[in-house]
This record gives structure tokens, sequence and C-alpha cells, in this order.
């Protein structure tokens, strides 16, 4: 009931409180309007008040001008320069008039007190003109609508009158021009430092002026507003709440006043919320302080309440705290026992009796901690008194620790808390027990999958991990035995069975099972990848009488890598926990079965070829290392072959990489097929080989088993339907003339077949010292083109391109020299090859392509025309991702034209890859380069693919020129080609023309183009220019 009274006072107080506030706000509110009313309205008369009045003086400086015009009948009128000084003069005692200008009847502006006041202008177009215009009687002011003057571009309003003559004739109009900046100056200063606006509007609703200024807003329509209906529905002067009478629709306080005798009306808001700021203030700090004593009032009850709740509660607590400790201790999962000083069992709840095996709690109150709680061992080996741990928990030492109890001879894991605590004025102990069995199982099971991971880490051989993989499920699932057969990929049976707790004879048969449907348990796993389920035995029923079920070993990726079999009773079923501990052991043994697996593979990938299935490089030295130590020891031969395959970059290249493994695997069943049970062949690497051949009498047998190798090597190959042939370089050495080592013999092996292959390819060469002298002066070559490239000794000679009809120069082929400054000028042929070899082609190639553009620069100065400069691509280029980009780096460099360069590749670079081929080709027409295919026919080729090449002409290999027209094979070759390519709107050039007979029977088959020593042979960049000059001059 005191609750009540008092909530309705407090409450009474308040509504009071509220109440008071909110008149005062409300009747300060309408006393703050009417201040603001009064200071509005103030503030428009005195803007209507310099509105008219700077009217009216601009209308009296018009009448007084009217009044000297019509003084003298109008005569005025036709003395230009007197009129204007008249103007001037009433223009300067009205400072806000920008101007006085007299218009004619039509329109026309002749007179104005501007600096150029003769100038005529037609303004008939202006709103003010025309209206005055149409009313030809008015005598009255007519004002605006505001104008940008095109004089000075300012925005001024308009005043302008009639001039009549003495019959009512009107000669003409005047008119004054008001500068709007002087309205804005002045209500600048009205309405500085507030969001209030001024604006001017004509009884029509048109806006005249604007403040702040927006000359968007001047000449516009308001006549719909709300606004501005309510003012001109309104008296003279008005105050009222509205919105802005622009887009922006801001809440507003408005005053307005109409101007006497004239047709305009102004306007002044403010507003609203900066308007009422002060009142809202003045509101903040009374809502403030109302609402502090209403907080004050209502902590203070609040505090009062909580105070008499608390007191009526206090009773009701202590009774159901017993109760909710009574519930909470009665129906706690966890073993609870209250423990007195002398150590002794005062009280417990159920779960107690169900861990101690009890029936009430009598059998446990009244006996010792230490006496009712057996215990065994721990697991680390340590001891814990009971005694003692009570003792220090008594002492206010809160314990924790783990204790192992047996429970019917099966030891049984608890977490036991001892904490102090103060019941009934009695200090005791309380005592929670947790089951904690299934971490610990979890903890040994654990242990058990970290010591067979090591196990496996430690690189322990696969059938004892296997084996302890058994044991572990035997251990967690007492009352099963498992095994692991194995599977070897392509056989049709297991290749072995391990297991714990199985005799010999049963997994020997085991292992002997074939993998066929329906069979066993084992076969279905592996065949369907699922665990299979029986009923009965698997194998025989004597070996272990019961149900076996078996799962499947997976790789990661998928493939099969054994079976897990797990045998139980026939009653029992595989439950949750073996399921998990089944998962384990297949996990477990597929990391094992699949390392082991992998282990081997790798120490086969460390000796053994992959593509090919050959001994590597590095078995081959470790065999040949025995071999040699052997021949020591017995006085015999050792013979090394290296063979190096030609032509086989050229497959790579055309077929692609695909293709060339083909190859590669089948050259090396050819030489397997050729060589001796006894012989030794190795794949070094890439296209080339090892042969080791031991025990024989005679060194020129190395020469007929090299021979042999030849022409096995020699034979075609069909690739993707063409019939392509390959030979071999072969180089040998043999122990002990050639050397004593492994090492020796293979390095002078492989200078022997580098010999082989400068003497011609496709032939067989003992090694000699000469040898050795050869190779290490192509090393030093090596070296020396690096130092090259590096400081610019290559140069271009250009070999002309000639028009067959006209004789005219009409390009060249850029061609590369070494300018060596031992052995002087080198062709390509001595250098090119051993850049391909050492990867220096590419700079090579970008170095020609600068030097070229610098030469093109000089033809430019020296004033010739040349044409196009074909620069030949390789292989390696044309393959290089980042062609494009190195080429125009280079051009926009040396500031050269594309179009004035042509790149010349071989069929077979496009072959290979023939759609990003052809992207490549298409981008590179898109730059403005041209393509030519060089020595046509020589290559692959092939035509559907051709008339896609955006190529713009082909050039006929020297190899078909030479025997024109002498040969009819090679006349007709030349002629197919030149026909094909004009069908393909292509040019022909032909290379190698050394002779008139060539030339005129080049001439009557219909080619475009030739180049050859007949004309000119590859010269210089400045004999090329003389030589372009004289063959200009011959024309």
């Amino acid at each position: 009931m005191s609750t009540v009274v008092l909530v309705l006072c407090v409450g009474t107080t308040l509504l009071a409180i509220i109440g008071q506030t909110w008149w005062t706000i409300r009747v300060d509110r309408g006393v703050s309007i009417e201040q603001i009313k009064k200071d509005q309205l103030t503030t428009i008369r005195s803007i209507e008040e310099h509105a008219f009045q700077t009217i009216q003086d601009a209308d009296r400086a018009i009448s007084a001008s009217i009044e000297a015009i019509e003084a003298d009948g109008g005569l005025l009128l036709q003395n230009p320069a007197a009129l204007r000084q008249v103007l001037i003069r009433e223009r300067q005692n009205t400072t806000q008039i920008q101007s006085l200008r007299f218009i004619s009847p039509a329109g026309i502006s002749s007179v104005t007190t501007f600096e150029d006041p003769m100038v005529k202008i037609d303004i008939s177009d202006r709103t003010h003109v025309r209206q005055i215009i149409n009313d030809p009687a008015s005598r009255k002011v007519h004002i605006g609508p505001p104008v940008k003057s095109r004089y000075d571009g300012k925005w001024v309003l308009p005043v302008i009158r009639n001039i009549h003559g003495t019959d009512g004739t009107r000669l003409g109009m005047l008119c004054a021009y008001l500068t709007l900046d002087y309205f804005d100056e002045y209500y600048h200063r009205i309405a500085e430092g507030r969001q209030a606006t001024v604006s001017m509007h004509s009884d029509e609703g048109i806006v005249m002026i604007d403040w702040p200024f927006d000359a968007r807003r001047l000449g516009e329509d308001i006549s719909t507003n709300a606004g501005a209906i309510r003012i001109q529905a309104g008296s003279r002067e008005g105050f009222f709440e509205s919105v802005e009478m622009n887009d922006s629709a801001e809440p507003v306080f408005l005053a307005y006043r109409k101007l006497a005798a004239l047709p305009l009306t102004v306007v002044y808001t403010y507003r609203l919320h900066e308007a009422l700021l002060p009142w809202q203030q003045r509101t903040s700090n009374r809502l403030l302080f109302s609402g502090a004593i209403t907080g004050l009032i209502l902590l203070l009850t609040l505090l009062l309440l909580q105070h008499i709740r608390r007191l009526h509660r206090s009773e009701e607590h202590l009774a159901a705290n017993e109760n909710r400790y009574r519930m909470l201790y009665e129906s706690a999962t966890d073993a609870i026992l209250l423990i007195n000083h002398r150590h002794e069992y005062v009280d417990c709840n159920p779960a107690a009796l169900i861990l101690f095996d009890v029936a009430n709690k009598n059998q446990l109150i009244g006996k010792r901690f230490e006496d009712a709680m057996p215990s065994v061992p721990r697991a680390d080996g340590k001891q814990h008194s009971p005694g003692k741990l009570l003792s220090l928990a008594l002492d206010g030492q809160s314990q924790l620790f783990e204790w192992a109890m047996l429970r019917k001879g099966v030891p049984f894991f608890n977490e036991i808390t001892l904490s102090r605590a103060h019941i009934n004025n009695e200090e005791l102990l309380v005592a929670v027990f947790r089951d904690i069995n299934a971490r610990k199982r979890a903890e040994l099971l654990q242990e058990s999958q970290n010591q067979l991971l090591h196990m496996i880490s430690a690189g322990i051989g696969l059938q004892p991990i296997v084996h302890a993989i058994t044991q572990f499920l035997a251990r967690h699932a007492p009352g099963t035995r498992s095994m692991v057969l194995l599977v070897d990929a392509g056989l049709p049976r297991f290749s072995s069975a391990i297991g714990a707790g199985f005799t010999v004879e049963f997994l020997d048969s085991a292992a002997r099972l074939e993998i066929v449907d329906h069979a066993t348990t084992m076969s279905e796993a592996v065949l369907t990848r699922a665990p299979a389920m029986s009923a009965g035995p698997a194998t025989s029923a004597a070996a272990f009488p019961g149900r076996c079920s078996s799962w499947p070993i997976l790789a990661q990726r998928g493939q099969i890598l054994g079976v897990l079999s797990i045998f139980q009773l026939p009653k029992d079923h595989p439950g949750s926990e073996l399921m998990q501990l089944i998962d384990i052991a297949i996990d477990l043994a597929s990391i094992t079965i699949e390392s082991r697996y992998a282990e081997q593979r790798i120490r086969r990938l460390a000796h053994y070829d992959e593509l090919t299935g050959l001994p590597n490089r590095v078995l081959c030295g470790q065999q040949l290392d025995k071999a040699l130590l052997h021949a020591q020891r017995h006085g015999r031969q050792v013979g090394v072959l290296f063979i190096d395959l030609d032509r086989f970059k050229n497959i790579n290249e055309t077929f692609g990489h695909d293709a060339g493994d083909t190859v590669l695997r089948e050259v090396s069943l050819r030489f397997l097929d050729t060589l001796r049970p006894s012989d030794l062949i190795a794949r070094a690497g890439g296209d080339e080989f090892i042969v080791l051949v031991d025990g024989y009498d005679d060194p020129l047998e190395l020469g007929d088993i090299a021979r042999h190798l030849l022409q096995v090597a020699s034979r075609p190959f069909a690739i993707a339907g063409q019939e392509c042939q390959l030979g071999a370089s072969i180089g040998i050495a043999s122990f002990p003339q050639d050397g004593h080592s492994a090492q020796v013999l293979l390095k002078n092996a492989d200078i022997a077949m580098h010999r082989a292959k400068d003497v011609g390819k496709n032939n067989v060469q003992y090694y000699s010292i000469d040898m050795h002298t050869h190779s290490v002066e192509r090393l030093a070559l090596e070296a020396r083109l690096q130092r090259a490239i590096e400081r610019r000794e290559l140069v271009i000679h250009y070999q002309p391109k000639i028009d067959v009809m006209t004789g005219r120069i009409t390009g060249a082929e850029a061609l590369v020299r070494w300018n060596h400054p031992e052995r002087g000028l080198l062709h390509p042929a001595e250098f090119i090859d051993l850049a391909e070899d050492t990867g220096l082609i590419g700079a090579l190639g970008m170095l020609v392509l600068d030097a070229t553009c610098a030469d093109i620069n000089d033809f430019r100065l020296a004033g010739i025309e040349v044409g196009r400069i074909a620069i030949n691509l390789s292989g390696s280029q044309f393959n290089d991702t980042r062609l494009l980009d190195h080429m125009l780096q280079v051009i926009r460099t040396r500031q050269v034209d594309p179009s004035s360069l042509e790149f010349e590749i071989t069929e077979g670079m496009v072959m290979h890859k023939p759609e990003q081929a052809i992207a490549l080709m298409e981008e590179m027409i898109r730059l403005g380069f041209t393509l030519a295919i060089d020595d046509f026919g020589t290559g692959y080729s092939s035509l559907a693919y051709l008339k896609r090449f955006p190529v713009g002409s082909v050039k006929i290999d020297k190899s078909f020129i030479n025997d024109i027209p002498d040969d009819p094979n090679d006349s007709a070759i030349v002629q197919a080609i030149i026909v094909m390519a004009r069908t393909l709107g292509m040019k022909v050039v032909a290379e190698g023309v050394e002779t008139r007979t060539q030339l005129a029977t080049l001439e009557a088959f219909g080619c475009d183009e030739y180049q050859g020593y007949f004309f000119s042979k590859p010269v210089a960049a400045a004999d090329f220019i003389a030589l372009a000059r004289g063959a200009a001059t011959a024309r």
C-alpha cells in the first residue's frame, strides 16, 4: 500500500512539472514570433522605401530627360550628341543608374551614356522594349524584367517610359537601367549574418530581384507559388509562416510590402530555424532543467522503492537460496560430497551414490575420504596423499587433481575439485567428482596416433607400420581383429596381407585372394571403392569365425591402395566408437602406403628418366664408375657413345612438345632393340642419349654399334599424318685411351658428338685431342659473341629487292654480319646457330632491329626512298611472348614508322601453334608491320593455314631458283608457287637470282620481285645509299 501511495505522489508531481514546462515553452514561442514579426515588418518597410526611392530617382532622371526633349518639340532627337549630353547630365545625379538609353519607336538604340553611344543596336527583342512598343499611348513608367547588359555583362533592371510629341505621337522611348549590384549591396547590409532572402517581383509574379543573387531565378514566374498567391490576395503588407519561394522549400517567416503606385512587391524571408534559434535554446535549457528535476525525483523514488523491495525480498531469498542449492545439489550429474575437518563424508548427492555404487547415503556418511576411495597409480608415476590434499584445501588452498578409482576391477578416471565452504556455521570441504573417462580415452587414442605418425616420419618400413596400425585397432577395440591387404595397380589379386592376431597361413591365403565381383568383402571394397559388410567369415571360418567388414584405403587423388578388413563376433556390429577408430586407421594406412610409394617413386625418378623409362645421367654415371673400376681390375675396355638427335628441334617447334615426347619414346625403344642386353643406354636430357658399352675387344665394334644406332634413328616417323625424318650425331670415347674417369669420358664423348655436328651431322666421330682444342675454341667463340653483342660489333648489310618488270629498287633485306676483331667479317652461318644454342638470339635480334632502324633514319636523311626493309625472325624470337613489346620499344626510341619494316618468318615457325601464331601476326599487321614467308616450300606447310596467314608476300627459296629453267621440276614448283600466291593475293619474291637467264625465266613466270648477286651482293649501309642513288639516276 505504501508503494502505491508513493508512486501516486511522485506521478502527480511529475505531471505538474511537465505541464508547467509545456505551458511556458508555448507562451515563449508566441512572444518570440511576435517579436520576429515586428522586426521583419520594420525591415521590409526599409526595403520597400529603398526600392521605391531608387525607382523614383530613376524615373525622375527619365522624366527630366523627356522634358528636355519635349521642350524643343523633339528637335533634340535630331542632334544625337546634344541628346547624349542631356542623358549624361541626368545620370550623373543618380549613381545607381548604369546607363540612360534613347530607343527609337522601332526598338533601335542609337544614343546611350556609354562611351560609344552612336552604335545603333536593335534591342526590340528585349521583353521590356517589346512590352512598351506594344503600348504606344502609355505615359506610365514600365519596369523590368531584369536583363544582362550587352555592354558590360552586368544584370540591370530596366525602367522605361514613352516619349510623346506635342501632337501625342510617340517619338521614342527612354530607358534607365538600374544595376542589381546596387540592390545587392543594400540587401547585404540589411540581412548580414542572417539566413535570410530578399526578393522583388511584379504583380504578375515575375522575379525582378533575388538576393542572395541567383541569375537562374531572374525573370522566373512564381505566380503559382502558394506564398505568391497569398501575397497577391493580401493587404499592402503582411507577415506569415511559409516556405521559400524557390526549389529549396525551406520553412521561413515571410514579410512583404507592396510598393506604392508601382506594380512591385518586395519580400523578406527569414529561415524559421534561425529565427527561432534563441527560443529553441531557451526551450532546451527549460527541458534540460525539467528533465534533471524529473530524473532526480525518479532516481530518489527508485532508490526508495528498491530499498522497500529489498526488505520484502530478503526473507524470500533466504528460502529460495536454500531450495535452489538443494535442487542443484541433488540434480547435478557430477558427484558432490561434503567433507568435515576429520575427513569424513557428512552429505552427498544421488550422483555420488552411483559413483561409489552404494544404495543410500548412510553407507557413505561417516566414512573417511581415504578409506572410501581406493586408488590406482597415476599414469605419470606420481602418487598423491589424500590426507595432505584435504588439509591443504581446509587451509584455503583449493585443489584440482585427477584420480583413478577401481570400479569392478576397471580403472575409472575422475577430476576432483576440493574447495572450502561455510555451511550452517561449519567449515566444510565441497568435493566435486567429474567423469573424465571420455577425455582420457581420447588422450590415449591421440598418444597412439602420435606414435604411429612418428613411425611414419621416422622412415620405418611399410610392413612394420601397417602391423602397428592393426595392433592399434586391437588395443582400442577389444574383441576385434584387423588386417590390411595391399593392392598393386594392374594386378587382379592382392599383393600382400598384414595383420595382428592371425596365423601366417591365414595371411598367405588372404594375400592370394583374387579381386573379382561377389567373392569377398575385400574384393567388393576394392571394386566399389566403398565399405563392404558381410555376416559371415571372409576366407576361413576356422581362422577366425565371425563377420568381416572391409573398407577401401584410398590415396589423396582417389587411387585404390588397399583394404582394411575388421573381424568381429557375429552378434557385434560396428558402433560409432569403432567407426571412429576405423577412420583413423584408414587415414594412417593411406598416409603410410602413399608416402612409402612416393618414396619409391622419388628413388626411381632420381635414377630414371620419367619420359622414356631409361636410366638418367646420374645412374649412368654411377654405372660407368662401376664399369671403369671393373675394367681397371680386369684389364678390359669401356666405350661411351654420346648421341644427339639432329633436327629434333624442328619437330618440337612445328608439331609441339607432345609430338616431340612421342618421338623421344620411339627413338628410345629403337635404341633398346638395337643394343645388346649387356649395353646400357641412358637419356642425358633433352634429345641427348648416352650408351655405355662394356666388354668389347676391338674399338671398331663401337663404330658398328654407332652406325646401327644412326640407321634406326634415321628411319622415318609418322607425326600428325606426315612423314618426318631425324638423324643423329654420335661421339665416341673409350677407356683407357680417351680418359680414366667417368667425368672425362663423358666430356670427351660430348666433344666428339659436337664435332660430328660441325662436320655435317648424321655421322660418327671418335674423340681425338684435336677435338678438345676445337671445343675450347667454340666456348671462346660463345663468350666472344656475348661481348660482341654488348659492344655492338655486329653490323648490317643490305641486299636490294628489285621489281622484275621495272628494275626499280623496292626494298632490301637486312643481313647481319659480325665484324670480328681478329677474324674479320663473319657471315651468319658462323655464329647464328651458336646464338640459337646459347640463348643469345633474342638479344642479337633486337640489336639487328635497332641498327636497321638507325640506318632507315640515315636513308631518309640522305634523301633516298628504299621501300620496306625486311628483317628475319628466328623461331625462338617468334615464340617469345614479349616480342611485340621489345619491337615497339625499339621503333619508338628510334622514331621509325612500322610501315618501314617487314619481318620474314618461316612456315615451320607458325605450324606449331597456328591459332596463336595467327593472332600474333594479326597484331603485328594492326601495328603497321608487314610479314613475308621466307624459304617457302622448304618447310612443313599447310595451305589451309597459309590462306589464313596475314602475310603480304612469299619468298621462293634459292634451292628452287638455282636450276631454272633447265630443271623441269624446279620450274614447275616455282610456277606453282607464283600461281598460288597470286590466287591468295600475295606478292612473290625470288631469292638467289644470279644469272640473266634466271631473271628472264622469272619474268616469264610472272614473278614480282627478286634479289641476288645478279643485281648486287649484300652491302654496307653507306654503299647501299650509293647503290640506291645510282639506280635512281639510271632510271
